[in-house]
């Protein structure tokens, strides 16, 4: 049987995102006698890279050590995402993800070499969106942009790029500048349809984060005059579904928890920090302290700070708390995060007039 009669079943199930026959695949050519093919490797890189498992650069330095030559394309271009990030799930460990992300300069530069601009690009989209959301939104920009540069054949990536360089505008107080990426992003959609589907997502992700439309307040007055945040906006996304990993994020996520201790989906940091603030708002405290420390582990080991950031100034009083009552250890970190969350509010409330 030739190389690529051997690869056929193992490529279907990496690009239906069938993972865990994948795997049982994979183990029975390591056990054939006639070794294990070389893009093997390249293919079980594709998939750790998309679950963030610092391992992948291993398997590309395998696939390169046996001189492959890819037989299918890059898996990168057969993904279509279905949510606003290619980060959709991380190590809670202390230093994981930083070791993932100092590696991923390397691996872009190697997936480059066998896909080209495909294989370039989904390794810097995942870059460029852990970036943002370390606060290290210079570096984001800079790599987003590359990402958009004219001439570029590869689009898979064009609007999570687009969505990142609007994120990090929103961040840095460039209102201007974030309402024109979400212009190219309708630009881009109306002219490529098989994207709309992603940019209605994308879309439906900013409004119910900044409250674009201004219909929703995001304070109101509590019963004894105090100001309280208003939550209704994201509780009805919650009740519609947005608490539940889309059919992209389930599987990579699935494949995490099996390759790596402490896998911690993207998507359910932000309902822990949604949690600790509904619940401290309610007057739980046992219980949004429960949320808050399970969000806090994971900002704290792998610097992912801004699923915190993104509430403004409605995450203040919690932190307050939670740093008063030994939840948080550090008051330099807690200092960085108010100061973030007041200038994001400010952002918020130039965007939103």
């Amino acid at each position: 049987m030739d190389e690529r009669n051997r690869l056929e079943p193992l490529f279907s199930c990496a690009a239906e995102y069938r993972f865990g026959a994948f795997t049982r695949l994979f183990s029975k050519l390591e056990s054939n006698p006639a070794g294990t093919p070389s893009e093997a490797y390249l293919l079980r890189a594709q998939i750790k890279l998309f679950a963030a498992d610092e391992s992948c650069a291993d398997d590309l330095d395998k696939a390169g050590a046996a001189g492959a030559v890819p037989l299918h394309p890059c898996l990168g271009g057969i993904w279509m995402a279905d949510c606003p990030n290619r980060i959709v799930v991380f190590s809670k460990a202390p230093g994981a993800l930083e070791r993932f992300l100092g590696a991923l300069p390397r691996t872009s530069t190697l997936l480059e070499g066998w896909y080209g601009e495909t294989g370039r690009g989904m390794a810097s989209q995942i870059q460029s969106e852990i970036l943002y959301y370390a606060g290290r939104f210079d570096e984001a920009v800079g790599i987003a942009e590359t990402q958009l540069c004219p001439g570029r054949e590869d689009e898979t990536n064009t609007l999570l790029a687009l969505c990142t360089l609007y994120r990090c505008h929103l961040a840095t107080g460039k209102p201007d500048k974030a309402e024109q990426c979400m212009l190219d992003m309708i630009t881009f959609a109306s002219t490529h349809p098989k994207y709309l589907d992603q940019y209605k997502i994308i879309r439906e992700w900013a409004n119910l984060t900044t409250g674009w439309s201004g219909d929703t307040p995001r304070f109101a007055s509590g019963v004894r005059g105090e100001t309280i945040p208003v939550l209704e906006d994201r509780l009805e996304a919650i009740r519609h579904g947005i608490s539940c990993p889309s059919p992209l994020e389930a599987p990579f996520t699935a494949y995490a928890q099996v390759g790596y201790a402490d896998a911690y989906p993207l998507r359910q940091y932000y309902m822990d920090v949604f949690n600790a603030v509904y619940w401290f708002q309610a007057g739980d405290i046992p219980q949004s302290e429960a949320f808050f420390k399970s969000a806090y582990e994971a900002a704290v080991n792998s610097g992912l700070i801004m699923p915190i950031v993104e509430y403004g100034v409605q995450i203040v009083p919690l932190l307050e708390h939670a740093l008063q009552n030994g939840i948080i250890h550090s008051e330099k970190w807690a200092g960085r995060i108010s100061d973030l969350a007041h200038q994001y509010e400010k952002n918020l409330g130039i965007y939103r007039a």
